[in-house]
């Protein structure tokens, strides 16, 4: 697919033989304005000869070292950026930047930026570090992906972060974006616009593929999710906003007492309840205390309410309503290196998440403990339980992974939280748990799961927990017992 310019300039490219070995194989691209304002000055890297002109495919750029990017116009350079970066094939290709501003937005995606005009002295000091970034990139091409589609996605991300000397993922403030932060290089590949990109961050943390940092905390509507909340103090019995911190006149003659804008009128105060005016204070009148005052209602109130209404949907909540929200900077992790060296993400699998998530046991594991614990009954007698749970009626989309590794990674966190620590659990498989409690008996586990069946109806409303409990005995064959309820395993 050509890239293109901004609509008023068709982009170009110089393909460049450069005389320095450890960077052969450079890009230019630029604007035909920029070459014709530049053509006859030498500022091609390390002296290239005349340059010959195409558009540029994502494979032309995938096969060359490093890219130079002349963009003297912020858009140009947004485009460019955004589309090198959204590409599988391109996304990790060093990228230097010969432009006359910066921005947030594009600051993450580009490895080096030059003044403009361009100068081609400017490319000398920084030939170490592009070697060092051609080398560190070219590695991968060695290390094909072994997924597609979003997974290699994630993986060109975890390869970009680990070719630029573990690059940490910093959130940068745009008001554009439902969380008011958005992770640029995250989004540019996976080409998700500002803040769509942090529920991927998120699993992929989840996953333990990257480490989290706490950057900031944030409030989020309950209603939409968004984060542009206005504060308000409200009145506590009508719940208007238009209210005024007011003195309270005390008049002497009748002893009534009311906010100040009960006594104004005709310029002066008046009593509202005897009618006479009031001229001296101190003599007439005093003014004994200070508060709210609401015009809607005419009530005086010592302390106002506080809500807030959110500026995108217009909904109006109580604060202890509103979600927080932690804004983090991720860092890659050992397995995340482990990942992008390999080119795979097993970690990424929706049932080793599940293990390392809700601490769910593998089966092969389970069965050995089941032996173990039948055995241990015979010479020590304690109560075991074992319950299958089926789980139906679950809103999984077939093609939706994220989804998929959110559901299942939140509901078994879930689950397990309604056990104790020494209960086992494996995933059987398709939509089933098993569970084996220790020193627990049927009645005690069953109070266990009616908790965890509320808390999941009220998180996840119409999702079925079907319990089957099965009292376990010293003498129990416990093969026989999981091929009779039909635990064959993941």
């Amino acid at each position: 697919m050509p890239i293109w310019g901004d609509g008023r300039s068709k982009v170009n490219a110089l393909s460049i033989a450069v005389c320095n070995p450890p960077i052969e194989k450079a890009l230019v691209i630029a604007p035909e304005s920029v070459h014709a304002k530049f053509s006859g000055q030498c500022f091609l890297p390390f002296g290239a000869s005349a340059p010959c002109y195409h558009c540029v495919h994502d494979q032309a750029i995938a096969d060359s070292s490093w890219v130079l990017l002349i963009a003297p116009e912020l858009d140009f350079l947004i485009q460019i950026t955004n589309q090198i970066r959204s590409c599988s094939q391109t996304a990790l290709v060093p990228l230097v930047a010969c432009a006359d501003q910066s921005h947030q937005e594009i600051n993450p995606l580009v490895d080096v930026f030059l003044p403009f005009p361009p100068d081609n002295h400017q490319i000398n000091p920084i030939q170490d570090r592009l070697i060092r970034l051609i080398q560190n990139t070219q590695a991968f091409k060695l290390v094909p992906a072994i997924v597609e589609g979003r997974e290699e996605r994630w993986l060109n991300l975890l390869r970009y972060m680990y070719s630029r000397d573990n690059l940490a993922l910093i959130p940068q403030w745009n008001i554009a974006a439902k969380y008011g932060y958005s992770y640029p290089l995250a989004g540019g590949i996976f080409r998700e616009d500002a803040g769509k990109e942090i529920p991927q961050l998120e699993l992929l943390a989840k996953m333990g593929l990257l480490e989290e940092t706490f950057f900031d905390k944030i409030h989020l509507c309950p209603k939409c999710g968004h984060y542009q909340l206005n504060f308000r103090e409200v009145c506590p019995i009508c719940r208007k906003s238009q209210i005024y911190w007011v003195e309270n006149v005390h008049h002497y003659m009748c002893g009534h007492i009311a906010p100040r804008p009960d006594f104004a009128q005709f310029g002066g105060l008046v009593c509202p309840k005897c009618r006479q005016e009031l001229l001296h204070l101190g003599v007439d009148y005093e003014k004994p205390s200070s508060g709210y005052y609401c015009p809607a209602c005419r009530k005086p109130f010592t302390e106002p309410l506080v809500d807030c209404r959110c500026l995108n949907c217009a909904a109006t909540d109580s604060i202890d309503k509103i979600q927080p929200q932690t804004i983090q900077q991720y860092q890659l992790s050992p397995l995340g290196v482990q990942a992008a060296l390999s080119g795979q993400l097993s970690s990424a699998k929706l049932k080793e998440l599940l293990y390392r998530q809700a601490g769910v046991l593998d089966y092969d594991l389970f069965k050995r403990l089941l032996e173990i614990e039948i055995s241990l009954a015979k010479r020590y007698p304690r109560p075991l339980s074992l319950i299958k749970l089926e789980i139906t009626n679950y809103p999984v989309a077939e093609n939706d992974e994220l989804f998929k590794y959110r559901f299942w990674g939140d509901l078994m966190g879930a689950i397990r939280k309604n056990l104790r620590v020494n209960d086992l659990v494996t995933w059987r498989g398709g939509e089933s748990l098993l569970i084996l409690s220790l020193g627990a008996n049927v009645n005690k586990m069953k109070e266990a799961v009616c908790r965890m069946q509320k808390n999941v109806a009220k998180d996840w409303p119409g999702i079925t927990l079907s319990p089957t409990f099965i009292p376990l005995n010293p003498n129990q064959n416990w093969e026989l017992l999981l091929r009779e309820i039909g635990g064959q395993g993941n």
